[in-house]
C-alpha cells in the first residue's frame, strides 16, 4: 500500500514538474484537449443539449491556426464512443456520436459515406445479434419443452426451466457472440481508422 501511494505521488510530483517545463504550445495543445473533450461530454451525455451549443460553440471560439487539432479531438472522442451495442442504451450512445461526426463532417460528402457505412454497421451488428438470440433461445425453449412436459407429470406441480440460464445455451450464445464480434469489430475498427487518418 505504501509503495502504490509513493508511486502515485511520485507521478503527480513528475506531471507537476513537466508542466513548470511545458513549453505554451504543449500547454495550448493540452487545454484544447481538455475544452474538445468537455464540450463533446456535453453533447454526448446530455439529449437536450444541441451541437451548435457544445461542440459547435467550441469550435467557434478556437483560431484557425488550432482548427485542424481540435478537430482532431472531437473526432477522437466521438470515435471512442461508438462501440458495438449489446444493450439498447449502447446503441443509442453510438447513434449520437455518428450524430455528432454527421456535424462535425457536414458538407464532405466522402466523409458522409463513410459516417453512413459505421451507422449501418452498428445497427445491423445491434439487429443480427438481437435475431440471432431470439433463434438460439427459441431451439432451446423446444427442446426443453419436453422436459418441462415429463418433470410436470413426474412431481405433479407444474415446472418451468428457463433457456438462458441452461450451460449448453450458455456456452453456445459465448461461441456465437464471439464469433459476431470478431468479424464486427474488425470492420468497426477499420472505419475508424479511416476518420483518425483525415483528420491526423
Amino acid at each position: 500500500m505504501g509503495d502504490e501511494i509513493r508511486s502515485t505521488w511520485e507521478i503527480v510530483l513528475e506531471k507537476l514538474e513537466k508542466i513548470g517545463k511545458a513549453d505554451p504550445e504543449e500547454l495550448k495543445m493540452e487545454n484544447l484537449k481538455e475544452s474538445a473533450f468537455k464540450a463533446c461530454a456535453k453533447f454526448l451525455n446530455e439529449p437536450t443539449s444541441s451541437w451548435e451549443d457544445t461542440v459547435g460553440q467550441f469550435l467557434s471560439q478556437v483560431e484557425p491556426k488550432y482548427k485542424r487539432q481540435a478537430i482532431k479531438f472531437a473526432t477522437e472522442v466521438l470515435l471512442k464512443n461508438i462501440v458495438l451495442p449489446k444493450l439498447e442504451t449502447q446503441l443509442a450512445n453510438s447513434e449520437r456520436a455518428i450524430a455528432g461526426l454527421t456535424y462535425l463532417f457536414k458538407g464532405i460528402p466522402e466523409m458522409g459515406k463513410l459516417i453512413k457505412q459505421t451507422e449501418a454497421l452498428i445497427k445491423e451488428y445491434y439487429a443480427q445479434r438481437k435475431v440471432l438470440y431470439e433463434e438460439l433461445k427459441k431451439r432451446y425453449s423446444a427442446e426443453l419443452s419436453a422436459l418441462e412436459q415429463a418433470l410436470s407429470n413426474n412431481l405433479g406441480v407444474e415446472v418451468k426451466v428457463s433457456a438462458e440460464q441452461h450451460p449448453q445455451f450458455q456456452e453456445e450464445w459465448r461461441k456465437i457472440s464471439e464469433h459476431l464480434d470478431r468479424e464486427a469489430e474488425k470492420q468497426l475498427e477499420y472505419l475508424k481508422h479511416i476518420f483518425q487518418r483525415v483528420v491526423s
